[in-house]
């Protein structure tokens, strides 16, 4: 028998039927692990909660987030919300370490699948999140047969590195240039300038076959289309000057001051980055 809900799209106008199966769909990152030299992007579960709650019980990260406080509870309902929200994709930002037992890519790895629930993901310490926000009707922007630059759909991105140690060791960037290499599957628009020569900075070397990994085995055929540099944006407090700099390196650039709420908005741009 056919499910209920199936059935009843046998009546229904074309773009419901279109909105059902984008629906269905959705969810990229859901079962998606994302390696790193130094981190691993996992979903954001149920299991990250309390750690996340912990880290929401402090003042000065629900100012530089413009976050509420939450009760526990809250936060378990929010997470069920992020969950399922299609204008939603968060990820739990994990630390690597040498003996965690997961591979080391080196350009030559083949296929491989690690699950969110794998022993040697669970065992890592969170240390932040990162998400996109997709604003405006997405499953329009993802059936234009040619892009539209004039449309108002844009995706907000954002990122939090809670763990104070890991604050200023390049988890910031990394973790940018995964999610984003997931999402437009591409990773040369926000390659900072300091990067550009891969092959001839050792220290960076490492970090290239992960980004190739991701471009090319998961980057999400349903993001890659709507998710294109120009469509790009951070807001983020005037005063928070190590976030600001960090976008800059990754091409973007402030086009607006948001007095109101002390903030700037950054967008992306083909415009000279600093290094």
């Amino acid at each position: 028998m056919l499910d209920q809900s199936i059935k009843s799209l046998l009546v229904c106008p074309p773009q419901r039927i279109a909105r059902f199966f984008f629906t269905l769909t959705m969810k990229e990152n859901t079962n998606t692990v994302l390696l790193g030299n130094h981190l691993v992007l996992v979903p954001y579960a149920a299991k990250h909660v309390p750690k996340y709650h912990e880290w929401m019980s402090d003042a000065d990260l629900r100012d530089l987030t413009a976050s509420e406080p939450l009760s526990l509870e809250e936060e378990y309902e929010m997470q069920k919300t992020w969950q399922k929200d299609e204008d939603k994709l968060t990820f739990i930002i994990l630390s690597r370490h040498p003996k965690d037992g997961l591979p080391i890519l080196d350009g030559h790895t083949p296929g491989i699948h690690i699950s969110p629930e794998d022993p040697r993901v669970s065992s890592l310490q969170m240390v932040g999140d990162v998400n996109l926000f997709f604003k405006g009707d997405r499953l329009a922007v993802a059936h234009e047969t040619t892009a539209n630059e004039d449309d108002e759909f844009e995706v907000e991105i954002e990122i939090m590195i809670a763990e104070k140690r890991f604050r200023r060791k390049g988890f910031a960037l990394e973790s940018l240039l995964l999610l984003l290499t997931y999402a437009a599957g591409q990773w040369s628009p926000f390659v900072p300038p300091d990067l550009e020569g891969f092959d001839s900075i050792p220290s960076h070397l490492p970090l290239r076959p992960y980004l190739n990994y991701i471009r090319e085995a998961q980057s999400s055929r349903s993001l890659i289309k709507i998710v294109t540099p120009s469509r790009l944006v951070s807001r983020i407090s005037d005063s928070n000057e190590p976030s600001i700099r960090l976008f800059e390196k990754l091409g973007f650039r402030v086009v607006k001051q948001v007095e109101v709420f002390h903030e700037v908005e950054m967008r992306w741009c083909e415009a000279p980055r600093s290094s």
